[in-house]
């Protein structure tokens, strides 16, 4: 374990000249690389207002394009309709309807900020609670206490008990469209195909 600057913390023997160069080093890179994910998170809720705007404009429209696909899939933009309309709505639900300081969440990862969202528009959690937990909790635990489902998919039940391995629904291919799914969620007359 190492502090902030650099320096071992509890280590038993001192580190030669090369061992601290490389915890240095390693220092560095870190400093770098949350800097590098600040301006990612920043770039994303930037492209999430701009989403927003054009969605309530249908501005792609007034740039010639019929349809949103068609704009969206220039080699420029390259985004899935998908990902424009989450972030379109991730702006105008945190941003417009909560009201949260665009700054505030500019420094957290957008994915961990959204898996608060069903919860945050529901009103089960205040804002405080959501940008808390986006902040100081791993995606993992928050995904974990934002989607209790996820929790039964990963072998536990809802009270933390671990399931047994023959209590494990079947994972199979969907015929259909090749994604990893349970049996149970493919229909009747595909069933034999997986």
């Amino acid at each position: 374990m190492a502090d902030s600057e650099g320096e071992s913390l509890g280590a038993e023997t001192a580190l030669t000249k090369e061992q601290q160069e490389r915890v240095d080093q390693a220092f560095v890179l870190d400093r770098q690389l949350r800097e590098a994910l600040r301006l990612v998170h920043g770039g994303w809720w930037a492209s999430a207002k701009v989403a927003h705007e054009m969605h309530q404009e249908r501005a792609w429209e007034l740039l010639g394009y019929s349809r949103i696909e068609e704009y969206l899939g220039q080699p420029e933009i390259g985004i899935p309709r998908s990902s424009f309309f989450k972030r379109s709505q991730a702006w105008r639900d945190f941003v417009g309807v909560k009201q949260i300081d665009v700054d505030e969440l500019q420094k957290i990862d957008p994915s961990k900020v959204l898996e608060t969202r069903p919860a945050l528009m529901s009103g089960d959690v205040s804002v405080e609670q959501a940008i808390s937990d986006a902040e100081s909790l791993s995606y993992r635990d928050v995904v974990e206490k934002y989607r209790p489902s996820k929790r039964e998919q990963h072998g536990q039940d809802p009270n933390g008990s671990k399931l047994a391995a023959e209590d494990e629904p079947q994972r199979v291919r969907c015929p259909c469209c090749r994604q990893w799914t349970t049996l149970a969620e493919i229909p009747e007359k595909w069933r034999q195909e997986a």
